[in-house]
């Protein structure tokens, strides 16, 4: 199992400052989301999140109390004990991801350890060999990263002592490190600390201020807002850590297909099929399927949504007429709000009514092509070919069996983002009914689903 969580400096004031959305790519949308969970199923992205409540605490006491509360979070993820655990942390976020796992003892599931941790660090100041300019860069994160004015909330002797320990703590445990630099220099303008200011900008985490015994370092030009957002390198060196502790292994996936993205033949690797030769028939002569195979692993803390559930529900289940085009819904909203995670919800509380779940990561053609062919095979509708066009011919006969059978089915398009590409693999059939969860809110109109909704957030913590 892999965990992948998410840590920034967001929550540690009781008034939001001005965070911006760190963890974005090129079209707006959750990176660690769109990329690990697909590339390392079964892996959870959790985003923690802290709401710092007393006014009277500095940024830097509350570094402790949040680093308290992902400590007890941690111990609650899936599996942790057998997991390996990828921490992305942002500027201030470093301290909070470090801290925790110097409170973690023996009484806690997690073991923070060489074999199963592994360290993701955008643009945080880890050197104290010089403790005035430790000071700067710190109270110059507090001021980017929260929107902290002039000479507000400056950290301790104290506070600068108990963050350098988290630092030498994490490296006397030999983990695994990339250190992410930034190359650009952030221009801050009023507000900002007075070193900070003035005709030309001066303040960046550059490799000299990121130095960390056993650390990779990946230079990325951008400034100190903008470092964690998506880089192909970065992911890749991100990737090669976890693949060494957590190799991917076909036998565990959840679901059926692994996508090839250097190369343009399609690859899949299909799910074994239960105890079921192709097409067993069953005394009546109706083929007999699987298990319907939910193909996304389920969020721990998912709670609520009741009201967009029922209303999915209501769309797809409930419903009174026979159309010869499946009925649809479009879950809609801005990346990070949990719609691939109510989707998975709605899926898993219906899995005794639709006889077919196929779940596609619906932001390109060959991973949907990628899905129709492996799902087609677990259905036992056809066996895994040689040629160069058997997926083609694998979807085409889930098409036609989509569009015969009285069997209800499910289709979950996940985070569409072309109503063109949809459209074009739209599947037909009476029994049916579609899914999508998207940014885009004109996927619920008639061009699209013809019906939807817009998710709004809620308060999350981890």
């Amino acid at each position: 199992m892999n965990h992948i969580v998410v840590v920034d400096a967001s929550g540690l004031l009781p008034c939001p400052g001005s965070t911006p959305k760190y963890w974005l790519d090129q079209e707006g949308r959750a990176w660690p989301d769109v990329h690990f969970q697909p590339d390392f199923s079964p892996a959870l992205v959790t985003y923690f999140q802290y709401k710092a409540t007393d006014t009277s605490k500095s940024i830097w006491s509350e570094i402790t109390n949040s680093a308290g509360v992902l400590v007890e979070q941690l111990d609650t993820l899936h599996n942790v004990e057998n997991s390996t655990i990828l921490f992305l942390c942002h500027g201030l976020g470093t301290f909070i991801a470090l801290r925790a796992l110097s409170m973690l003892g023996s009484n806690w599931k997690f073991k923070c350890s060489k074999s199963n941790t592994v360290l993701v660090l955008f643009g945080t100041p880890l050197i104290y060999q010089n403790q005035n300019m430790f000071r700067k860069l710190l109270r110059a994160c507090a001021t980017t990263e929260l929107g902290l004015p002039t000479k507000a909330d400056n950290p301790t002797a104290e506070d600068l002592a108990i963050l350098a320990d988290v630092v030498k703590d994490a490296e006397g445990r030999k983990l695994e490190v990339v250190c992410v630099c930034e190359k650009q220099k952030s221009l801050l303008g009023r507000g900002a600390p007075s070193f900070l200011t003035g005709p030309a900008p001066r303040f960046s985490i550059g490799q000299q201020s990121m130095k960390m015994s056993g650390a990779e370092y990946v230079p990325v030009d951008q400034d100190h807002l903008n470092c964690a957002r998506w880089n192909d390198t970065v992911y890749n060196h991100a990737s090669a850590l976890l693949k060494r502790h957590h190799p991917m292994n076909p036998t565990t996936y959840i679901g059926p297909t692994d996508i090839n993205k250097d190369a343009e033949q399609v690859s899949v690797h299909v799910k074994s099929r239960p105890n079921h030769p192709i097409q067993l028939k069953s005394s009546s002569g109706a083929p007999i399927l699987p298990p319907p195979l939910l193909e996304f692993p389920r969020n721990e803390f998912f709670v609520g949504r009741r009201d967009v559930l029922d209303h999915i529900e209501n769309t797809l289940v409930r419903r009174d007429e026979e159309p010869s085009r499946p009925h649809a819904f479009a879950l809609h909203a801005p990346p990070g709000y949990g719609k691939t995670q109510v989707a998975r919800q709605f899926a898993e509380e219906h899995m005794g009514h639709f006889k077919s779940i196929l779940w596609l990561f619906a932001d390109s053609e060959i991973k949907i092509l990628n899905g129709c062919a492996a799902h087609a095979v677990y259905l036992g509708l056809t066996k895994k070919g040689e040629s160069a066009d058997w997926a083609k011919e694998a979807k085409d006969v889930l098409w036609d069996w989509y569009r015969k059978t009285d069997r209800p089915w499910l289709v979950i398009f996940d985070n569409a983002m072309d109503q063109k590409l949809i459209n074009d693999w739209w599947p037909h059939g009476p029994a049916g009914a579609i899914l999508i969860t998207t940014n885009d809110p004109t996927f619920a109109t008639n061009n699209v689903a013809g019906d939807g909704a817009k998710l709004v957030e809620i308060e999350r913590r981890l």
